[in-house]
């Protein structure tokens, strides 16, 4: 099904998945990545909302599969081949969340510039360009490489812990 998906200019989940108690699969239910609809979870404090937009457009693209316990094969009992937006194929791969990955070199390169050159992402997302060219990486992929590979703080030497090492051996220091 994702290779189905990736063909056609868009991105399938896994929607539901029904088990018999021996644990083979009865029922697989697929659907795109901007089926469903947005239910927000907005609470009665004003100040606490969040007015964030959702990806969910309620594409009515949707397949369902049945298993039979008696019979081998698998059947397709449901298949709505319809979207609600406009389809790119060649960019299905690029801009899909699901397919988008960050290579190990790339990767490693971005773990030392982080830890040992401490550079903001745009200097990272330069140097990324030019030395890898076919590469090409979103700002928010980026991000989160960087935030994986931040050096933490060395709370051992911080001076706040030492005085309360200091107070504790000697109550009378302070």
């Amino acid at each position: 099904m994702e290779a189905y998906g990736k063909r056609h200019g868009f991105t399938i989940i896994k929607k539901r998945l029904g088990q018999r108690e021996d644990g083979s699969i009865k029922h697989h239910s697929f659907r795109c990545e901007f089926g469903g609809r947005y239910h927000p979870q907005k609470q009665v404090d004003i100040n606490s909302h969040r007015d964030r937009k959702s990806k969910r457009q309620q594409c009515p693209w949707n397949a369902n599969f049945n298993c039979p316990q008696n019979s081998q094969g698998v059947s397709l009992t449901t298949f709505n081949n319809l979207h609600n937006y406009a389809l790119f194929p060649a960019d299905t791969e690029n801009y899909s969340s699901k397919y988008r990955c960050i290579p190990d070199d790339v990767l490693k390169e971005v773990q030392f510039l982080t830890e040992h050159g401490n550079l903001p992402i745009t200097t990272q997302q330069k140097l990324l360009k030019a030395k890898f060219l076919t590469i090409s990486i979103l700002d928010c992929d980026l991000s989160n490489a960087i935030q994986k590979y931040k050096v933490r703080p060395d709370v051992i030497h911080d001076a706040s812990r030492l005085l309360k090492i200091l107070i504790e051996q000697n109550p009378a220091y302070y």
